[in-house]
């Protein structure tokens, strides 16, 4: 007995894909699939620089995550006292400068955020601990003087000027 004759559309040649072929389609899926995922990014991209650009979101948009810069005239100008925070840090008192640091930081994100009432209570929490760590800084510096100068002012009020305690004979 002789097997059916297989017709031609169901022979493995016919419907097996060759490796070229193969490879041919994998590689032309995978640069369309890149292709596309490109165009998307790209779009996403054009999206947000154009929101960008826009000078007075409207109130229904969700608030962005950029820096504030007050465009709009109806809202105030909060300050953020950051540089005297940073002032702080290096020269006054370094915890109570961080901390003010930080509540600087939240008077612009509160800003960009919209919420001017949050901006507020930052802004004048940063003042109060600038205002403290300046303070404190201002007594320890008064108080090395004080005690590092005292054996000169001693010295000069008892009318010792050529005492041994400063190289004198």
């Amino acid at each position: 007995r002789e097997a059916p004759p297989i017709s031609p559309s169901l022979h493995w040649r016919h419907t097996l894909v060759s490796f070229p072929q193969a490879t041919f389609w994998y590689f032309s899926a995978s640069v369309e699939l890149g292709r596309l995922v490109l165009q998307a990014k790209r779009k996403q991209t054009e999206a947000s620089m154009s929101s960008a650009l826009i000078l007075e979101p409207s109130r229904d948009e969700t608030p962005s995550s950029v820096p504030y810069v007050c465009l709009d005239s109806s809202i105030p100008r909060i300050p953020t006292y950051k540089w005297w925070s940073v002032f702080n840090i290096l020269c006054c008192c370094l915890p109570l400068g961080l901390v003010a640091v930080f509540y600087s930081g939240e008077v612009e994100e509160r800003m960009a955020k919209r919420d001017i009432e949050g901006a507020k209570s930052a802004s004048m929490t940063a003042k109060s601990l600038n205002l403290i760590a300046l303070l404190i800084g201002l007594a320890v510096y008064g108080f090395l003087i004080y005690y590092f100068a005292q054996p000169y002012i001693s010295a000069s009020s008892q009318g010792n000027h050529n005492s041994t305690q400063f190289g004198g004979r």
